[in-house]
């Protein structure tokens, strides 16, 4: 397998494991959970598709504003929880940055997004698959963090 398929193949992993964790733990609403295979579906998408990448990359810039709007709304006028707003959040800005061109420093905001999801998972769950999850992504994420180190050098 070559590298940069590797490295792709590992991060989409982390954010896979991250989604997983938030399925399991039941807090998401239907609309997030529709919304996650179509976040990993238009990734893929929009990495064999190199000029729909080029037209979204002032996503990359300006999509955060509309999603902080929309977590200060959820959180004032929808759902009233700060771990569920703060899920919803990195479920939104995960999705636009895996359909936005990328640098280094997207890939490290993805990982570190995937993280933040895990994190959030274990906020909103206290079962035993999530020690499962968590060791998945404690390898995953140590393969995807050396090759991201292997990118940079």
């Amino acid at each position: 397998m070559r590298y940069p398929t590797a490295f792709r193949i590992s991060v989409y992993g982390l954010v896979l494991l991250g989604y997983v964790a938030l399925i399991l733990s039941d807090e998401l609403s239907a609309g997030f959970l529709i919304l996650i295979p179509f976040s990993l579906a238009g990734a893929v998408w929009a990495e064999m598709r190199p000029e729909l990448r080029r037209r979204l990359a002032p996503l990359n810039s300006y999509g955060f504003y509309p999603l902080a709007l929309f977590a200060l709304a959820d959180y004032f006028y929808l759902s009233r929880n700060f771990a569920i707003v703060f899920v919803n959040f990195t479920i939104l800005l995960t999705t636009v940055k895996l359909i936005t061109p990328k640098s280094n420093r997207d890939w490290i905001q993805i990982i570190s997004l995937s993280f933040l999801q895990l994190l959030g998972a274990s906020i909103l769950s206290f079962d035993l698959y999530f020690a499962f999850v968590f060791l998945a992504y404690l390898v995953l994420g140590t393969w995807a963090l050396t090759l991201l180190h292997f990118k940079s050098q």
